[in-house]
């Protein structure tokens, strides 16, 4: 079987003398490479399918080894497994972006709580502090209020006294 069952000749050589070789590959290259028992790979197209063959020598024999590969098969697999690799990208694109967002999301929801509990702070602390001020305002206005009734004590004191002794006087 030549070429994979394609061609009707019996000889590889043969067959590939009916092959349209791809730019920088020859039939007369690959002739020479044969009968020099050299180590190759050519491309060509044969009955329109494009294929490669790759050729190497049998050690300690007068045979050269092949193997032919269309290029569909190679394509067919390269976009399979490109494919696939395109399908894993985009699904852990899709996941590294969620776990970012969720990520900013987060980092979002807390930076606002911390600052809506720095500002709850400060105003509880303002209000503290306006009380306590205002605390020792009633405590100054109560200690005066507290003098001025004892200085009021006293001077009634002293009044009721010093009336007390003319009454007495007058009395006498």
């Amino acid at each position: 079987m030549v070429l994979g069952g394609l061609a009707v000749e019996d000889n590889l050589l043969d067959a590939l003398a009916h092959a349209v070789f791809q730019k920088g590959y020859s039939y007369e290259q690959v002739v020479r490479d044969f009968n020099e028992r050299n180590k190759g790979v050519v491309a060509f197209t044969y009955d329109g399918i494009r294929e490669t063959l790759s050729y190497t020598p049998v050690e300690g024999t007068d045979w050269l080894l092949t193997y032919l590969i269309r290029d569909s098969v190679i394509s067919e697999r390269i976009a399979s497994v490109s494919g696939g690799i395109i399908r894993r990208s985009l699904f852990q694109m899709l996941l590294t972006a969620v776990v970012l967002g969720t990520m900013f999301a987060f980092i979002i929801i807390q930076t606002r709580r911390n600052a809506r509990l720095s500002l709850e702070k400060k105003i509880l602390e303002t209000e503290t502090r306006i009380k306590h001020q205002e605390m020792e305002q009633r405590l100054v206005l109560q200690e005066e209020l507290i003098w001025q009734q004892e200085q009021q004590k006293q001077h009634d004191h002293g009044a009721f006294l010093g009336l007390s002794e003319r009454v007495l006087c007058q009395s006498r």
